[in-house]
Protein backbone atom coordinates (compact mmCIF):
# COMPACT_ATOMS: atom_id res chain seq x y z
CA UNK A 1 0.00 0.00 0.00
CA UNK A 2 1.24 3.29 -1.19
CA UNK A 3 0.84 6.62 1.48
CA UNK A 4 0.96 9.63 -0.47
CA UNK A 5 -1.38 11.99 2.22
CA UNK A 6 -0.50 12.90 5.84
CA UNK A 7 -2.66 10.51 7.21
CA UNK A 8 -1.38 8.39 10.63
CA UNK A 9 -4.93 6.81 10.87
CA UNK A 10 -4.70 5.60 7.00
CA UNK A 11 -1.14 3.89 7.22
CA UNK A 12 -3.20 2.69 11.04
CA UNK A 13 -5.94 0.98 8.56
CA UNK A 14 -3.27 -0.87 6.25
CA UNK A 15 -1.86 -2.70 9.42
CA UNK A 16 -5.13 -3.14 10.74
CA UNK A 17 -6.94 -4.65 7.10
CA UNK A 18 -3.90 -7.51 7.41
CA UNK A 19 -1.19 -5.92 5.16
CA UNK A 20 2.35 -6.51 5.73
CA UNK A 21 4.07 -3.07 4.86
CA UNK A 22 3.23 0.03 4.10
CA UNK A 23 5.14 2.42 1.35
CA UNK A 24 5.42 5.88 2.95
CA UNK A 25 5.85 7.95 0.35
CA UNK A 26 7.73 11.03 0.73
CA UNK A 27 8.85 11.62 -2.34
CA UNK A 28 5.42 12.41 -3.95
CA UNK A 29 3.41 12.75 -0.52
CA UNK A 30 2.25 15.54 0.99
CA UNK A 31 4.27 16.05 3.99
CA UNK A 32 7.36 16.85 5.74
CA UNK A 33 9.58 15.22 8.36
CA UNK A 34 7.41 15.45 11.30
CA UNK A 35 4.61 13.73 9.99
CA UNK A 36 7.12 10.71 8.03
CA UNK A 37 8.16 10.02 12.04
CA UNK A 38 3.95 10.60 13.15
CA UNK A 39 3.24 7.63 10.14
CA UNK A 40 5.74 5.53 11.02
CA UNK A 41 5.10 5.32 14.76
CA UNK A 42 1.21 4.86 13.18
CA UNK A 43 2.68 1.24 11.22
CA UNK A 44 4.59 0.16 14.55
CA UNK A 45 1.20 0.55 16.40
CA UNK A 46 -0.48 -1.12 13.58
CA UNK A 47 2.33 -3.70 13.45
CA UNK A 48 2.90 -3.30 9.60
CA UNK A 49 6.01 -2.73 8.50
CA UNK A 50 7.20 1.07 7.40
CA UNK A 51 8.76 1.46 4.59
CA UNK A 52 10.09 5.10 2.81
CA UNK A 53 10.09 5.90 -0.70
CA UNK A 54 12.61 8.97 0.55
CA UNK A 55 12.37 12.54 -2.02
CA UNK A 56 15.91 11.66 -3.64
CA UNK A 57 18.89 9.74 -3.69
CA UNK A 58 21.17 11.97 -1.23
CA UNK A 59 22.30 9.54 1.12
CA UNK A 60 20.94 11.90 3.98
CA UNK A 61 17.16 11.19 3.62
CA UNK A 62 18.00 7.59 4.27
CA UNK A 63 20.01 7.89 7.23
CA UNK A 64 17.21 10.26 8.80
CA UNK A 65 14.38 7.83 8.13
CA UNK A 66 16.10 5.09 9.23
CA UNK A 67 17.36 6.81 12.34
CA UNK A 68 13.32 7.50 12.67
CA UNK A 69 12.49 4.02 12.67
CA UNK A 70 11.50 3.16 8.85
CA UNK A 71 12.91 -0.68 8.52
CA UNK A 72 13.38 -0.02 4.53
CA UNK A 73 13.60 2.78 2.02
CA UNK A 74 12.96 2.90 -1.61
CA UNK A 75 15.58 5.37 -3.30
CA UNK A 76 14.21 6.76 -6.24
CA UNK A 77 16.07 7.42 -9.46
CA UNK A 78 19.23 5.00 -9.84
CA UNK A 79 20.85 5.43 -12.39
CA UNK A 80 24.36 4.07 -11.80
CA UNK A 81 26.64 1.81 -9.54
CA UNK A 82 28.11 4.67 -7.50
CA UNK A 83 24.55 5.86 -6.65
CA UNK A 84 23.86 2.26 -5.94
CA UNK A 85 26.65 1.43 -3.76
CA UNK A 86 26.25 5.23 -2.09
CA UNK A 87 22.11 4.11 -1.25
CA UNK A 88 23.59 0.72 0.51
CA UNK A 89 26.05 2.01 2.47
CA UNK A 90 23.93 4.96 3.85
CA UNK A 91 21.56 2.28 5.15
CA UNK A 92 23.85 0.24 6.98
CA UNK A 93 26.63 1.04 10.00
CA UNK A 94 30.01 0.15 9.65
CA UNK A 95 30.36 -3.32 11.80
CA UNK A 96 33.14 -6.34 11.69
CA UNK A 97 32.95 -7.36 7.77
CA UNK A 98 30.42 -4.73 6.94
CA UNK A 99 31.25 -1.52 4.70
CA UNK A 100 28.79 1.09 6.43
CA UNK A 101 28.42 5.32 5.94
CA UNK A 102 25.26 5.61 8.06
CA UNK A 103 26.35 7.59 11.13
CA UNK A 104 25.63 6.25 14.18
CA UNK A 105 24.17 7.73 17.42
CA UNK A 106 22.96 5.71 19.77
CA UNK A 107 20.09 8.35 21.07
CA UNK A 108 17.76 8.27 17.95
CA UNK A 109 14.23 6.51 18.25
CA UNK A 110 14.93 3.54 16.45
CA UNK A 111 17.60 2.81 19.25
CA UNK A 112 14.78 3.12 21.51
CA UNK A 113 16.17 6.70 22.70
CA UNK A 114 19.44 4.76 24.41
CA UNK A 115 17.49 2.31 25.87
CA UNK A 116 18.42 -0.30 23.61
CA UNK A 117 22.54 -1.90 23.24
CA UNK A 118 23.94 -0.01 20.67
CA UNK A 119 26.23 -3.07 19.70
CA UNK A 120 23.31 -5.25 18.99
CA UNK A 121 20.99 -2.48 17.25
CA UNK A 122 23.62 -1.74 14.85
CA UNK A 123 23.61 -5.58 13.88
CA UNK A 124 19.99 -6.04 14.32
CA UNK A 125 19.64 -3.12 12.10
CA UNK A 126 22.17 -4.21 9.33
CA UNK A 127 20.73 -7.29 9.00
CA UNK A 128 16.94 -6.57 9.10
CA UNK A 129 16.83 -2.95 6.84
CA UNK A 130 15.66 -3.32 3.07
CA UNK A 131 16.67 -1.08 0.72
CA UNK A 132 14.97 -1.08 -2.82
CA UNK A 133 16.64 0.66 -5.50
CA UNK A 134 14.13 2.69 -8.16
CA UNK A 135 15.04 2.16 -11.87
CA UNK A 136 13.22 4.94 -13.55
CA UNK A 137 14.74 6.06 -16.87
CA UNK A 138 16.41 4.46 -19.67
CA UNK A 139 20.61 5.12 -18.24
CA UNK A 140 19.07 3.50 -14.99
CA UNK A 141 18.36 0.66 -17.49
CA UNK A 142 21.14 0.28 -19.16
CA UNK A 143 23.56 0.33 -16.07
CA UNK A 144 21.25 -1.84 -14.34
CA UNK A 145 23.80 -5.60 -14.70
CA UNK A 146 26.25 -2.84 -12.94
CA UNK A 147 23.94 -1.65 -10.28
CA UNK A 148 22.44 -5.47 -9.45
CA UNK A 149 26.62 -5.85 -8.65
CA UNK A 150 26.58 -3.78 -5.70
CA UNK A 151 25.77 -6.26 -2.55
CA UNK A 152 22.93 -5.02 0.01
CA UNK A 153 20.10 -4.49 -2.94
CA UNK A 154 17.13 -6.35 -1.93
CA UNK A 155 14.92 -5.58 -4.46
CA UNK A 156 14.33 -3.50 -7.83
CA UNK A 157 11.93 -1.23 -7.53
CA UNK A 158 9.73 -0.84 -10.86
CA UNK A 159 9.58 2.84 -11.79
CA UNK A 160 7.49 2.09 -15.25
CA UNK A 161 5.18 5.24 -15.12
CA UNK A 162 8.63 7.85 -14.83
CA UNK A 163 10.51 5.27 -17.15
CA UNK A 164 7.62 6.06 -19.77
CA UNK A 165 7.18 9.61 -19.05
CA UNK A 166 11.13 10.10 -19.56
CA UNK A 167 11.42 8.42 -22.62
CA UNK A 168 8.59 10.71 -24.35
CA UNK A 169 5.28 9.05 -23.78
CA UNK A 170 4.04 10.89 -20.83
CA UNK A 171 3.27 7.86 -18.69
CA UNK A 172 2.35 5.34 -21.00
CA UNK A 173 4.38 2.05 -19.70
CA UNK A 174 2.05 0.03 -22.61
CA UNK A 175 4.35 1.41 -24.96
CA UNK A 176 6.26 -1.01 -26.94
CA UNK A 177 9.32 0.92 -26.51
CA UNK A 178 9.08 0.98 -22.98
CA UNK A 179 7.55 -2.68 -22.72
CA UNK A 180 10.91 -2.93 -24.30
CA UNK A 181 12.76 -1.78 -21.56
CA UNK A 182 10.46 -2.96 -18.95
CA UNK A 183 11.51 -6.56 -20.30
CA UNK A 184 15.39 -5.71 -19.95
CA UNK A 185 14.87 -4.99 -16.47
CA UNK A 186 12.95 -7.88 -15.59
CA UNK A 187 15.57 -10.16 -17.50
CA UNK A 188 18.75 -8.70 -15.90
CA UNK A 189 17.29 -8.86 -12.29
CA UNK A 190 16.55 -12.48 -12.47
CA UNK A 191 19.90 -12.92 -13.74
CA UNK A 192 21.17 -11.62 -10.74
CA UNK A 193 18.42 -13.17 -8.43
CA UNK A 194 17.15 -9.48 -6.91
CA UNK A 195 13.39 -9.91 -6.73
CA UNK A 196 11.44 -7.11 -8.53
CA UNK A 197 9.34 -4.82 -6.44
CA UNK A 198 5.74 -4.17 -8.59
CA UNK A 199 2.77 -1.71 -8.41
CA UNK A 200 -0.35 -2.70 -9.29
CA UNK A 201 -2.62 0.04 -10.80
CA UNK A 202 -3.90 -1.17 -13.60
CA UNK A 203 -6.53 -3.26 -12.57
CA UNK A 204 -10.69 -2.12 -11.01
CA UNK A 205 -12.39 -5.20 -10.62
CA UNK A 206 -11.19 -8.29 -8.11
CA UNK A 207 -10.39 -10.10 -11.49
CA UNK A 208 -7.81 -7.29 -13.17
CA UNK A 209 -6.12 -6.98 -9.93
CA UNK A 210 -5.43 -10.47 -9.79
CA UNK A 211 -4.61 -10.90 -13.65
CA UNK A 212 -1.62 -7.81 -12.65
CA UNK A 213 -0.74 -9.41 -9.60
CA UNK A 214 -0.09 -12.95 -11.26
CA UNK A 215 1.76 -11.49 -14.28
CA UNK A 216 4.08 -9.40 -12.04
CA UNK A 217 4.35 -12.82 -9.78
CA UNK A 218 5.43 -14.95 -12.47
CA UNK A 219 7.59 -12.33 -13.85
CA UNK A 220 9.48 -12.22 -10.86
CA UNK A 221 8.48 -9.67 -8.34
CA UNK A 222 7.93 -10.61 -4.63
CA UNK A 223 7.57 -7.25 -3.29
CA UNK A 224 3.77 -5.32 -3.90
CA UNK A 225 2.39 -1.95 -4.05
CA UNK A 226 -1.45 -2.57 -4.07
CA UNK A 227 -2.50 1.24 -4.57
CA UNK A 228 -2.17 3.99 -3.03
CA UNK A 229 -4.51 5.74 -0.84
CA UNK A 230 -5.13 8.74 -3.49
CA UNK A 231 -6.30 6.20 -5.87
CA UNK A 232 -8.37 4.46 -3.35
CA UNK A 233 -10.27 7.40 -1.79
CA UNK A 234 -11.16 8.74 -5.45
CA UNK A 235 -12.08 5.17 -6.81
CA UNK A 236 -14.53 4.67 -3.79
CA UNK A 237 -15.68 8.51 -4.22
CA UNK A 238 -16.16 7.43 -8.30
CA UNK A 239 -18.19 4.68 -7.18
CA UNK A 240 -20.34 5.64 -4.88
CA UNK A 241 -20.95 8.68 -6.99
CA UNK A 242 -22.07 6.46 -9.36
CA UNK A 243 -24.63 4.66 -7.35
CA UNK A 244 -26.52 7.41 -6.24
CA UNK A 245 -29.78 8.37 -9.09
CA UNK A 246 -29.88 11.15 -11.15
Amino acid sequence: MNIQTNSPEIVEMVGYAGFDHVMIDWEHGSFGTDAVVGMIRAAQLAEVTPIIRIPSDDHVWIKRVLDAGALGVVVPHISSREQAEAAVHAARYRTEGTYGARGACPSVRAANHMASDWREFAHRSNENIFVALAIESPEGVAALEEILEVPGIDAVFLGTFDLAHDMGFYGDNSAPEVVEQIDRIIAVAKRAGVPLFATLYRGRTAEEVAEEFERWRALGAQVFNSISDRRLVLQGLEDRLRQIPG
